[in-house]
């Protein structure tokens, strides 16, 4: 910022940004959940507009105008053919060519050999919706990139000023006619830059974050060499028609593409595209909020909630490399041992479930003694003591500390729930009230005066739920922000909770 910009002015540059980014951040993942929510839905659809019997379907509506004793004489011969080949897998040209041959003579050969060759000439749908997927993701990032470099010039307007002597000379004559006030000269600047840079290789992505920001991609890339495939892959959907380049060889690290020649497509399945986005989605939101931290370090708090939901969501898709990631990130943070330490017990839930033979060891050693029974909870269900876990669940329960929800949807708890203990004690539970009321509720702790939001992670048991017509003075929760998003409640401060 300007050396001669008030101090006050600065700081709230650096809210907006921060809190311009977290939306943006959000707004990525929602699109990548969208993505994932489209292979779930569109996936068992396309496989059905492929499928043999789909096909038949509409061979017999081409045929509607053939007589029908000549359509069942060709389905015969059809359903013959194909049974001579193991798993009925044969050559479309040798097909067509017996077709022909057997129906050459037939007043309506033309016509079903016409109807044939256009039902094979249909290219398969799923790879398309597929490839169309990692593409989307891709986008979806740079949709982010763009973004966040748009706000970096802004909160670092003397970044603009650091230009090649070639480019001295930012604006035409014309330019500057047309440029009312020296805001419109930045903004088109910052426009230019932005453009620029996105015009550029992903390598110049990275080379721009190291040099203006001292971020390496790397460092929050669940696996790096992975996550640049998926966008050289991109590239050779984009641009070479899905066929192998030599630039994708000699950009890809070569386990990725061992048995890969020029020319040859690649493929992709749908294991490969939730991986890709399950990539490139974690690489965004960890550069993003790492891109906070370097103009609000003040912020680690609330990066650290924004990424530990983002986490938890993932974890509970069984998305555990991200898991993993994003606690190694939190851990990294100047942000209190509790936050840091749930963190830890839900990057060793997907490590278990990834059957890493280091976790047993590791939580065995882990000291819970001075630290909250739940987390005495999470070692033993870690360790697989399922009557030791579900004496605490029963006592954490009774005590208030563990909600009907928490029960109920807890991955931690998922190796209690084989368990004639866990089913019995379930069915005893009754519907929770929080799923019975609206999700951007607020809850007003008693003893400290603190507003929460209903899904904030400093929300204790014993918040009750608050309307805005209560007669009572609160302060609003730093972390969650409860009145970020609406008008501003009476009688509220933004003091920290003891």
């Amino acid at each position: 910022m300007d050396g001669d910009q008030p101090e006050g002015a600065a700081e709230l540059e650096h809210d907006k940004f921060s809190t311009t980014v977290t939306f943006l951040c959000g707004q990525f993942v929602k699109k990548s959940e969208a993505l994932y929510d489209l292979i779930s839905a569109a996936v068992p659809a396309i496989e059905h507009l492929d499928s043999g019997a789909r096909a038949m379907e509409v061979l017999d509506e081409k045929l509607k105008f053939v007589p029908p004793d000549t359509v069942l004489r060709f389905k015969k011969f059809y359903i013959e053919y194909a049974d001579r080949f193991p798993d009925r897998k044969f050559s479309v040209k040798q097909l067509m060519e017996a077709v022909w041959e057997e129906f050459r003579s037939d007043p309506h050969g033309a016509h079903i050999f016409v109807a044939l060759h256009e039902m094979f000439a249909t290219p398969a749908r799923k790879p398309i919706l597929l490839e169309l997927l990692v593409v989307s993701i891709v986008s979806a990032y740079e949709a982010l990139l763009a973004e966040l470099v748009e706000q970096f010039f802004k909160v670092s307007p003397e970044a603009l000023e650091k230009v090649s002597r070639d480019r001295e000379k930012e604006f035409s004559l014309r330019d500057l006619k047309s440029l009312g006030t020296i805001e419109d000269a930045v903004d088109l600047a910052i426009s230019r830059r932005v453009e620029e840079l996105m015009f550029g290789s992903f390598a110049e992505w990275r080379k721009f974050f190291i040099d203006r920001m001292n971020l390496s991609f790397e460092d929050y890339a669940v696996n790096w060499e992975a996550l640049r495939e998926v966008f050289q892959r991109r590239h050779i959907l984009v641009h070479n028609g899905g066929e192998v380049s030599k630039r994708y060889l000699s950009n890809v690290d070569s386990s990725l593409t061992a048995g890969l020649t020029v020319g040859q497509r690649v493929s992709t399945d749908e294991d490969y595209v939730r991986a890709a986005i399950e990539q490139v989605a974690t690489f965004g939101v960890l550069l993003a909020n790492a891109v906070i931290l370097k103009f609000r370090k003040g912020d680690a708090d609330r990066v650290a909630s924004f990424v530990a939901e983002f986490s938890y969501g993932n974890l509970q898709r069984g998305r555990n490399s991200a898991v993993v990631k994003c606690s190694s990130f939190i851990d990294g943070l100047p942000i209190a041992m509790g936050s840091k330490m749930i963190a830890r017990v839900n990057s060793w839930i997907a490590r278990s479930s990834m059957n890493d033979p280091r976790v047993n060891g590791e939580v065995a050693a882990w000291d819970v003694s001075a630290l909250d029974p739940k987390f005495l909870l999470a070692r033993h269900c870690l360790l697989g003591n399922i009557d030791e876990s579900m004496t605490l669940v029963r006592s954490l329960h009774s005590q208030g500390a563990l909600t009907v929800q928490n029960i109920l949807e807890w991955p931690l708890l998922e190796p209690l729930r084989g368990s004639a203990s866990y089913r019995e004690f379930a069915q005893s539970l009754d519907l929770p009230s929080e799923w019975l009321e609206p999700e951007n509720g607020l809850y007003l702790n008693p003893k400290t005066r603190v507003l929460h939001r209903q899904s904030c992670m400093r929300r204790s048991s014993s918040c009750v739920p608050f309307t805005e017509t209560d007669d009572v003075r609160y302060s609003a929760c730093q972390l969650c922000r409860p009145h970020r998003d609406r008008p501003q409640l009476a009688g509220t401060s933004t003091d920290n909770e003891p």
